[in-house]
């Protein structure tokens, strides 16, 4: 990532989550062999009356669970404890469970029950009405991460603003297909840009080289503490050019932080998008330094072309994000320096 979101802390939407880990530690524990709303948490309660599709799926799970061996009803637990250990999955400090791994007489429905969760119960009037609504939690998370305009997984789209009707998508950082027991867990849902989202990452299983399970690695944890931000001066991009006009990249980032950042290019593709952005823009760029530099240099004759090329470099690095101004700084860094530029350009400005 370019950089971390702040998490809310103590918000509303972290309440489903709590309340499905409350479950599922009581029916692992509790020795009845019948359901009772006494097992769920007083404030779930009057949300279950409310949905009865949402009862059903508790008293299957429920009767299907104590069906299972010890040891599977375990597993299980087990699942749902280490799973939503989101920041500690990204660091490799835990192993989760797997979707394919969880017992085959329960594993469809819990699929099906978590899929529900995410994609109805949250959208009803009960839940909304006992714990929040999602756009009212999109509004929050806008409000504590005002200075995020741009996708920080590719700094290439920019993000919705405070007030308005539609949100981005929220990723499941860790995919729900894959990894179904923080299907709900907000701190697994994280607003990335559509083509981040629905185009390079889908449901790659992150953390997992090539999605070999015997290959782990660090992912970056997209709230990680703030003060250690990748941000853009500490990610530059250099490049050279061949005989063809091939564009080599070269991402430069914090020593301690390269297994986490070398998963991020790979996950989101960085290098082939950034490489298909410059190859497209660079001769717009291009003319658009010489526009500015003839114009300069028509104002005053005597303008030093390297206190020009340091001034318009800080102009572009003050946009930020804003028309991938990121790439067009490394790019003007790369090609200004080339030997016969300034000669050129000066030679094309009829100096």
């Amino acid at each position: 990532m370019l950089y971390s979101y702040k998490y809310i802390q103590n918000n509303n939407m972290e309440k489903l989550n709590k309340y499905i880990k409350h479950y599922f530690r009581t029916i692992y524990y509790t020795k009845s062999d019948a359901f009772s709303l006494t097992m769920l948490h007083s404030d779930f309660v009057e949300i279950v009356k409310e949905c009865s599709s949402l009862e059903k799926y508790l008293v299957e799970i429920f009767d299907t669970y104590k069906r299972l061996s010890n040891d599977e009803q375990k597993y299980i637990y087990k699942g749902v404890k280490r799973n939503n250990f989101i920041e500690k999955l990204c660091g490799s400090l835990v192993e989760p469970v797997h979707y394919e791994d969880i017992p085959g007489s329960i594993r469809k429905l819990l699929k099906k029950f978590f899929y529900y969760l995410y994609d109805d119960l949250i959208g009803t009037v009960a839940y909304e009405t006992a714990c929040c609504s999602f756009h009212d939690y999109h509004q929050d998370f806008l409000k504590e991460n005002e200075s995020v305009a741009f996708c920080p997984f590719c700094g290439l789209f920019p993000l919705t603003n405070q007030g308005v009707k539609y949100r981005d998508d929220y990723d499941h950082f860790f995919p729900r297909s894959i990894y179904i027991f923080n299907s709900v867990n907000i701190k697994n849902l994280i607003p990335m840009c559509n083509i981040c989202n629905s185009k390079v990452k889908r449901d790659k299983d992150i953390i997992y080289r090539g999605n070999n399970r015997s290959n782990r690695r660090k992912v970056y944890y997209p709230y990680r503490n703030n003060s250690d931000n990748v941000k853009i001066g500490d990610v530059k991009v250099t490049m050279d050019f061949d005989n063809t006009g091939h564009i080599e990249i070269q991402l430069h980032y914090p020593l301690e932080l390269s297994e986490e950042m070398e998963a991020w290019i790979d996950i989101f593709d960085i290098i082939n998008r950034y490489k298909g952005v410059m190859s497209g823009s660079c001769k717009r760029w291009n003319e658009r330094f010489r526009k500015k530099y003839k114009r300069s240099i028509c104002k005053e004759s005597s303008l030093n072309f390297s206190d020009f090329v340091k001034d318009e470099l800080l102009c572009i690095e003050d946009r930020g994000f804003e028309e991938r101004s990121f790439l067009e700084k490394a790019y003007l860094e790369y090609i200004t320096q080339l030997d016969s530029f300034e000669s050129d350009l000066k030679e094309t400005v009829g100096m």
